[in-house]
């Protein structure tokens, strides 16, 4: 007699029928990518690329580049690059952990302006410094964009000193002192250091990987690598939003270079400036413990060098931060190279030393 069948072939129909429906979704997501790369490669060029595909989650620092990533970092029409990691975990050649015999070694450290975000590997200053030294010195790049001095501190004394270094160039960005302080935004895991009677310690280790890690991870591969995936984004993004509303690519209107200031203000309030202070001292003190000399290089911010951009609202956090950060070294004994001098000057005779929209030094 016929009937309605039984629990276990309801239970094989619906998984037939999910695998159909899963296949056939698969199939057409697969011809609609090949007819896109056909007939409209250009209609979709990927603009931005997220720097996130070439990291990965640790529970001491956050995050870390991902040993043996590559692909291309954009940032239209500022810069299309492409990023190599090698297999230590360094934007660089494969560079051995000894040195060679008769060769110095200089280890820079610093957040995307050390990583080169904006230049190709050869073009970021560390690699320039190197060819500049010349053959008997080794500079190993080991920036990582988004990382606060905390993170530095932490990986030059597990990793850092296992390059041996004569000589390490820290490059302080003048947002260093928020990305070293207490944040709530839970997607982004940093070690925290309170300063307590004088003394340091971290207090949050070790870090939970951030909910949502790997599908933002799965995210921004396909965000960097899939047209089909970009135009499905770009269509959520209209009914998410209403419109669209691409305020961090919009440039800066051009503005009277000649004008100055428009008017005084009160300095900002920097956060975390003990902390800062207190972790490039002891910084400086790991250094000589190995045998090695610390150098803090000040990198000043796109807004504080750019006569354009004088009087807005970017200006006053960036001279600010770089001027904390110049009596800090002062004060705390530590050697420091200014850059301000430098890449105002060469603003000023019109010869950008930044993007023009982007916020990275380009490779001038």
């Amino acid at each position: 007699m016929g009937g309605r069948p039984g629990p276990a072939g309801t239970i094989r129909t619906l998984t037939f029928r999910l695998a159909a429906l899963l296949l056939g979704v698969l199939l057409a997501a697969f011809l609609g990518e090949a007819i896109l790369r056909l007939l409209a490669p250009h209609s979709l060029e990927i603009t931005v690329t997220d720097v996130r595909e070439f990291v990965q989650f640790d529970a001491r620092l956050g995050w870390v580049n991902r040993p043996g990533s590559k692909g291309r970092l954009r940032f239209l029409p500022d810069f299309d690059t492409e990023v190599r990691i090698n297999a230590h975990g360094l934007r660089d050649r494969e560079i051995p952990y000894e040195r060679s015999p008769g060769t110095g070694r200089i280890l820079a450290l610093g957040d995307s302006m050390t990583f080169g975000q904006g230049v190709g590997t050869e073009e970021c200053w560390p690699k320039v410094l190197e060819r500049r030294l010349g053959e008997s010195v080794e500079v190993a790049n080991g920036g990582v964009s988004g990382w606060g001095t905390a993170q530095e501190r932490l990986w030059l004394e597990s990793e850092g000193f296992r390059y041996r270094p004569d000589l390490v160039i820290v490059g302080l960005y003048v947002n260093d002192f928020w990305d070293n302080a207490p944040s709530t935004d839970s997607r982004v895991p940093r070690p925290l250091f309170v300063l307590r009677d004088g003394n340091l310690s971290v207090t949050n280790l070790p870090l939970a990987r951030p909910a949502g890690g790997r599908w933002q991870d799965a995210g921004a591969y396909l965000e960097n690598n899939a047209l089909l995936f970009r135009l499905l984004a770009k269509g959520w993004l209209w009914v998410d939003l209403g419109l669209l509303r691409p305020t961090d690519l919009a440039p800066i209107g051009p503005v009277d270079r000649d004008r100055g200031v428009r008017k005084p203000r009160a300095p900002i309030a920097l956060p975390a400036v003990g902390e800062t202070g207190a972790l490039l001292s002891e910084m400086d003190r790991l250094c000589r413990d190995h045998q090695a000399t610390l150098l803090v290089v000040l990198l000043a911010g796109h807004w504080h060098v750019r006569p354009s951009l004088r009087g807005l609202g970017g200006f006053f956090w960036q001279r600010d931060a770089y001027e904390t950060a110049t009596k800090l070294c002062a004060d705390r004994g530590l050697s420091a190279v200014e850059t301000y001098p430098e890449l105002a000057g060469a603003e000023e005779r019109g010869a950008p030393a930044f993007h023009p929209i982007d916020m990275h030094l380009n490779a001038s």
